[in-house]
């Protein structure tokens, strides 16, 4: 590291009288080379930079000058390079137009942010240095250009700094590598019988004996028992009758030159060699079968991923393309998470005891049948007093603190105290009753802790009985502590139906105060945060809430359009009462507002509808059955004359049940059309020219339907064939 002191004190380099010159004379205007070599350039300018060195203490220091700021008379210079030949060390000094310091850089020469720097596409050289200078800095490489070899050195001295880096963190991640043991003798037997589901039954029917992967056994061909002929046929599933193994049939006449099983994954955990932790290792595994070899198959073991563990800390690696340019080893520390569902190895689990066994609770974590063993290694190293919540024999809570980032709402740990039960910030009579719950998890826990906080005790089966719908205190925030958790279990009791849940109902409960105070209703009052039917005044305020909204929709929509109701008040005449349907008109806006609410389209929130109502284009009508008119069915768009341009039933669909009313429909075109006066086939005349003239346009500009079950078409052509014509 260079003394940056030394270097300030350093003998301050100015510009000479030569350097004013030259930097006077700078600009030039003619075509040639720049200092790149490119040829037929516009060169503006001589000189990029101007340089003045000096061997100064052991550093040799290189003033560096921009020549536009030489020519204002700022004859200090901009930037200050010191290198220290003998060691490659080399920083900037950056200073301002007065030779005070702004700050320090490691960036190579030439690479400036000063916008007084002319662009080097437009220089002849890169910089001017004398002669002195250039025997000075010709030490530093083999350019006869000096910019060029303060820029090498520069540059070899940055790779030599990243090489030496480099080569002390490979040396970190082999020394790592090297305290990996070889995996047990008998893995390989345990992967066979325990890890790899695919095994075979080779038979050649030429043959007396055929031979079964998994028992290594052979045994006769039992060509002579019926059943055992259809057995044996190539692919088939039997089972061994030796080892009693489900297997596959192989028929060696028939069979490729390969076969192989499946990729198998599992895990490994191996003590380290200094003994100072443990190794979590993951291969797959694969086995390929020869025709002419197919008693001794070949494993192909593939490890990926290795995860070192002390208790305390832990180290990720990945085997993979390091660089683009070789397989080895790799730290990925910044992977923070790997999936841990394959099989674990655990033969040698009780070996690992002595290395790890009182610095984590992870032996105990897999000894209870849990594979997310990496998960747990990185969750134990953020959250120690995890290791006592394992060995307490507690993994329902322990689950749950690694399914939780933070944990869930409630729940608190005091991550500073040593204790178990100060840990869990309870007391040991809770513990106690903790430990004696259906639940050990962390909703219980978040009981026993609201307990503490009131002074208070549930009861275990009320506890246990709210935990297993996954409720917890802060479950209940939305009361606003109007009633006791006691009295809010029997409430919940009360109203929940055999077919629900208490959660279930706490969520109809949760909308029901929020729409209640969306209505203005006084959630302070008992009656209203705690009704008798709680499902019979949710359907209410659902009623209420639709009600007021669509009043105050209708309102708005009676100011934008205000003769839009008188026109709707004449289209009496277009009803028509059939057998089994009917054509409703509607008595006001407030009418097609509920329509469209109820079957969620869009008649009550498009503008131009009620624009062609009120410039009478076209007419909003209600199709409905004739024993049910009262219930909305399907919305119709239809012109003066008759003409139907759309017909929309639930969320702006047009389903198959439709084509049952089509008949009806046009019959009741034809008996409209003789109710219309001359007025009205004006008018249908209008608007027949303005669909077509609409329709044009559509098209012309492309225009696409997005949602839906249309999405992508063309909305001029689902207009088009959405049309009935009289």
């Amino acid at each position: 590291m260079m003394a940056k002191e030394k270097l300030r004190n350093l003998k301050m380099l100015k510009a000479t009288s030569k350097m004013i010159d030259i930097a006077k004379n700078n600009n030039i205007n003619e075509k040639g080379k720049n200092a790149s070599g490119y040829s037929t350039v516009k060169l503006r300018y001589n000189y990029q930079f101007l340089l003045r060195c000096q061997n100064l203490e052991g550093f040799i220091k290189i003033a560096i000058f921009y020549p536009k700021k030489v020519q204002q008379g700022i004859l200090t210079p901009s930037e200050e390079l010191f290198i220290n030949e003998q060691t490659g060390e080399n920083i900037t000094r950056l200073l301002d137009d007065k030779y005070n310091e702004t700050g320090w850089s490691n960036r190579y020469i030439g690479n400036s942010y000063d916008c007084s720097v002319p662009q080097l596409w437009y220089c002849k050289n890169y910089a001017y240095i004398n002669r002195d200078g250039k025997q000075t800095i010709s030490q530093l490489g083999n350019h006869r250009d000096a910019f060029l070899n303060i820029y090498e050195f520069q540059k070899t001295a940055r790779k030599n700094k990243l090489d030496l880096r480099e080569k002390k963190k490979l040396e970190e991640w082999d020394a790592d590598m090297a305290l990996v043991p070889d995996p047990p003798a008998d893995i390989a037997e345990w992967m066979h019988k325990h890890l790899i589901r695919e095994q075979f039954i080779f038979y050649n029917k030429k043959a007396d004996t055929c031979y079964c992967t998994y028992c290594r056994k052979e045994m006769p061909l039992e060509r002579r028992i019926p059943v055992m002929k259809e057995i044996y046929k190539h692919n088939n599933r039997a089972r061994c009758y030796v080892c009693g193994r489900e297997v596959k049939m192989k028929n060696l006449n028939q069979l490729a030159m390969i076969t192989n099983t499946g990729g198998y994954w599992y895990q490994l955990i191996s003590k380290l060699s200094d003994n100072r932790g443990i190794v979590l290792r993951e291969f797959r595994i694969r086995q390929y079968y020869k025709k002419e070899n197919y008693k001794n198959p070949y494993n192909e073991v593939v490890e990926t991923k290795r995860i070192f563990y002390d208790g305390t800390n832990i180290k990720r690696y990945q085997y993979e393309l390091y660089k683009n340019s070789y397989y080895r080893w790799v730290n990925r520390d910044n992977n923070s998470y790997y999936y841990d569902s394959s099989q674990l190895y655990k033969t040698n689990l009780r070996s690992l005891n002595q290395v790890i066994g009182k610095k984590s609770g992870i032996l105990q974590y897999i000894r209870k049948g849990n594979t997310d063993i990496h998960r747990y290694m990185a969750i134990e190293v953020k959250k120690p007093y995890l290791e006592k919540i394992v060995k307490a024999g507690f993994y329902e809570l322990a689950k749950d603190i690694m399914q939780y980032s933070s944990f869930k709402p409630g729940a608190e740990f005091n991550e500073k105290e040593t204790e178990l039960v100060k840990i869990m910030c309870i007391d040991k009579n809770r513990l106690n009753r903790f430990k004696t719950m259906d639940k050990q998890d962390g909703t219980t826990l978040c009981w026993l802790q609201e307990e503490k906080r009131n002074n208070t005790q549930y009861p275990n089966s009320i506890i246990n009985e709210m935990s297993l719908e996954g409720l917890i205190p802060s479950s209940f925030d939305f009361l606003n502590k109007k009633m006791t958790y006691l009295q809010i279990y029997n409430y919940l009791i009360k109203q929940t139906e055999p077919d629900d849940s208490l959660g279930t109902t706490r969520v109809t409960w949760t909308d029901y105060i929020n729409m209640a105070k969306k209505v203005g209703m006084n959630i302070e009052n008992e009656q209203i945060y705690k009704p008798k039917d709680l499902k019979a005044a949710h359907n209410r305020c659902i009623k209420i809430m639709q009600q007021g909204e669509m009043k105050v929709m209708a309102l708005k929509l009676e100011k934008e359009w205000p003769t839009a109701n008188d026109v709707i008040k004449t289209l009496k005449k277009y009803e028509y009462i059939g057998e089994k349907y009917s054509v409703i008109a509607p008595k006001s806006i407030y009418d097609i507002v509920v329509e469209g609410t109820i079957l969620g389209h869009c008649v009550h929130t498009c503008d131009y509808y009620f624009d062609r109502i009120q410039r009478r284009e076209s007419y909003i009508l209600f199709l409905r059955y004739s024993d049910k008119p009262d219930v909305s069915y399907y919305t119709l768009e239809v012109e003066p004359s008759g003409n139907i341009r759309q017909k929309r039933t639930t969320g702006d669909n047009q389903n198959k049940d439709f084509e049952k009313a089509v008949d009806f429909l046009k019959e009741w075109q034809q008996v409209i059309k003789l109710r219309l006066d001359d007025e009205d086939k004006k008018l249908g005349k209008k608007s027949d020219e303005l669909r077509k003239k609409n329709y044009a346009e559509l098209r012309k500009n492309g225009n696409k339907i997005w949602h839906g079950r249309l999405a992508g078409k063309l909305l001029a052509q689902v207009l088009e064939d959405d049309f009935m014509l009289v």
